[in-house]
């Protein structure tokens, strides 16, 4: 136990010395830990054995196949069906061709034409890791050369199946090896002996397993995880899915990267893609490392010193013949000189596949020992100087690729990043994003709740699961590239979290905040946001202005009223900030101070004020009213007036008639008493009716 972490503290220290020099050197990365692999390997400072550096590429191998299955994560099965040229194409004849060319040298070198074959097929493969390692650094895997590269890539990791089924028919002693050994599981060795048509379709329904269980499991698995809000289970199931395809495609003696990125790709449309490409990454990150550590160290100096023009010039031959082939064909598929050396430099070395071939021909008698070392040596030594070659494409794009036309250069091909990323996807940020969304602008939406995402996926919104305070998913999600970003998070301190976090790592952002009422305001005023907005102000305000069209207000009176309000109320929030700075009362349960209140509440008796006026201002209500409606012309302005004193004139008369009325009832009311005694008209009229009669 005290000898392995002594070798990794000696691993991770070669690392931290070496690689930071190369980067400083302009070297990359990849070359410092090759350095570094070589500095601590066993022929110099001895630091790892044979046998170590060995094993330790074993353990190693599986970063490379972590690293394809994050590839995968960005490449959807869409922009997968567009490279199908180039993979199918560029892929295919640079393997012919390659294969062709190196077995050709190879005959010339006195080979075989089984062993010819055998080497060419062989060296005709690259290697992933240092390819997509190189040209991810350098921002080029996203060009078309880069794009072209990696199709090429893809098709060499495809046609490692068809070199192993071919490699046995090349045997020199027909049975002379044990292939089967290299197939780690018992399915593996199984399948071997078995026929043709029973191992592809063994490859067939392994294939087949992922894409069913990477479209309609692993979502919902990742759902019910994220609902339990663990961290590590969720690393812990991103791991197991890429430990579980490599063993599966191993088995059935498929390549386990392969196998991987396809699970990948699967995986390229769920939302939460993004976390499960960070909770892989570290891992891939050292692995890779260790990786290449491994192969500066397999370096066999003896060998080398032993033979060196020998080894120099197959190193030589071997890297120039892979580079003519490449470039080219990049020329005939319509890449310009620059894109071409581009490729023609990433491409030119060997791949980490050849050592497991190599190992895998010398154990089925297709090649001596001598010569799978001898060639092993070759291929490590290409790896090694590919940095140097990318040296050189940087010295040629730099003289020469100012000669090429701005429409010939390379552009940015995968996705471009949204100008708007929106944290938190609530019931606040949901209007901000339609609204957003609707006039043409791209959203990259961040939500840790799986029932929101769920919900809204169904309604065909996609939104990606994260948590939006962590500064690595920020980066994913394009904050580099991005204009604003609008928080509407329910947890004050991840908000504060959050925008501190984009202060200090992407300050050319826009923020745009949910605050959740007036304490939180104050805090996001001292937090220097660019623009926020308490959640319930707005609505409340709409509302209280219906209540006083309800009570009689003109409506043009009531908006007004409310806009004066708002107004008021946002200098008053201003000018309250200052007093709540001295004594903050953010804590719940802690009262404002007196000075605050005192100060509010003449504020607020200022805002009665200032509403009182405006309402009973008639030249002020008529020069608001006419902001809201065209402005009256001269005849409607006399016909107003006109209808005005008509109505006046009406409204006199009815008035003159009820007063003229109200006297008439009440003198009639005031004679009544003096006629009572008389009684005249009663007496007379039996008089009359006598004279009558």
């Amino acid at each position: 136990m005290d000898d392995l972490l002594l070798k990794f503290a000696v691993f991770l220290l070669a690392a931290i010395v070496v690689v930071p020099v190369a980067k400083a050197l302009r070297l990359g990365s990849v070359l410092g830990y090759l350095l570094a692999g070589v500095l601590i390997g066993p022929y110099m400072l001895g630091y790892l054995g044979v046998g170590d550096q060995q094993s330790l590429r074993h353990i190693a191998e599986f970063g490379v196949v972590m690293m394809l299955f994050l590839i995968g994560l960005e490449v959807k099965p869409s922009f997968l069906w567009k490279l199908r040229v180039p993979i199918l194409g560029m892929g295919g004849l640079q393997m012919l061709f390659s294969t062709l060319l190196l077995a050709a040298l190879a005959l010339a070198f006195g080979e075989h034409w089984r062993s010819a074959l055998a080497i060419g097929m062989i060296l005709a493969l690259s290697s992933t890791a240092i390819i997509v390692q190189t040209l991810s650094e350098q921002r080029l895997l996203a060009t078309r050369a880069g794009r072209t590269s990696f199709s090429v890539l893809l098709f060499q990791d495809i046609a490692v199946i068809p070199i192993l089924t071919v490699l046995p028919l090349l045997a020199m002693v027909p049975g002379g090896g044990d292939g089967a050994r290299e197939m780690a599981t018992p399915i593996g060795q199984w399948l071997f002996h078995q026929a043709g048509y029973l191992r592809v379709a063994a490859t067939l329904g392994a294939v087949a397993f992922i894409v069913v269980v990477g479209h309609f499991v692993t979502d919902r698995l990742f759902r019910f995880i994220a609902a339990t809000g663990i961290r590590d289970i969720f690393t812990a199931a991103a791991l197991f899915i890429v430990i579980g395809v490599a063993l599966l495609m191993e088995s059935v003696g498929l390549s386990a990267a392969l196998g991987t990125f396809l699970a990948g790709v699967m995986l390229a449309d769920s939302q939460y893609r993004h976390e499960i490409e960070l909770s892989i990454a570290p891992f891939k990150g050292v692995l890779l490392s260790l990786f290449f550590l491994s192969v500066g160290a397999s370096i066999d100096f003896h060998l080398l010193v032993d033979d060196p023009l020998i080894v120099a010039m197959l190193v030589a031959v071997f890297v120039a013949a892979k580079f003519l082939v490449v470039f080219t064909l990049a020329r005939g598929f319509g890449h310009n000189r620059i894109q071409a050396l581009l490729l023609a430099c990433v491409l030119a070395q060997g791949g980490e596949f050849a050592f497991v071939l190599f190992a895998f021909a010398q154990d089925n008698a297709i090649l001596p020992m001598a010569l799978t070392d001898l060639l092993t040596l070759v291929v490590t030594i290409s790896m090694l100087i590919t940095p140097l070659l990318m040296i050189l494409y940087d010295l040629a794009d730099k003289r020469y690729g100012r000669f090429v036309t701005v429409k010939a250069r390379d552009k940015p091909a995968f996705e471009a990043h949204n100008p708007v990323i929106i944290a938190g996807y609530g019931r606040f940020n949901q209007i901000i994003g339609r609204l957003l969304m609707s006039n043409g602008f791209g959203c990259t939406i961040l939500e840790n709740n799986p029932r929101v995402i769920e919900t809204l996926k169904r309604f065909g919104q996609r939104v990606h699961y994260g948590d939006a305070t962590r500064l690595d998913l920020l980066e994913a999600a394009g904050a580099a590239h991005a204009k604003i970003i609008v928080i509407g998070l329910k947890d004050r301190d991840r908000t504060a979290s959050l925008i501190e976090t984009v202060r200090r790592h992407f300050p050319h952002l826009k923020s745009i905040v949910r605050a959740g009422d007036r304490i939180h305001a104050y805090q996001l005023i001292d937090a220097r946001v660019d623009h926020f907005q308490r959640e319930l102000f707005n609505s409340s305000l709409e509302l209280g202005e219906k209540a006083l069209v309800e009570l009689g207000y003109h409506p043009h009176t009531a908006h007004r009223q409310a806009r004066i309000f708002k107004e008021h109320d946002e200098r008053m929030l201003l000018e309250l900030f200052e007093d709540w700075k001295e004594d903050p009362h953010s804590s719940r349960g802690r009262q404002p101070g007196e000075r605050y209140i005192s100060k509010a509440r003449a504020l607020a008796d200022s805002l009665v004020a200032v509403l009182r006026n405006d309402r009973y201002s008639r030249t002020l209500t008529v020069e608001h009213d006419h902001a809201w409606e065209p402005a009256p012309t001269e005849r409607e302005q006399m016909e107003r007036a006109l209808r005005e004193e008509m109505d006046d004139a009406r409204a006199r008369n009815v008035v003159e008639e009820a007063v003229a009325a109200a006297q008439a009832a009440s003198a009639g009311r005031e004679r009544l008493p003096e006629d009572e005694p008389g009684g005249g008209d009663e007496a007379s009229a039996p008089t009359k009716s006598s004279g009558a009669q």
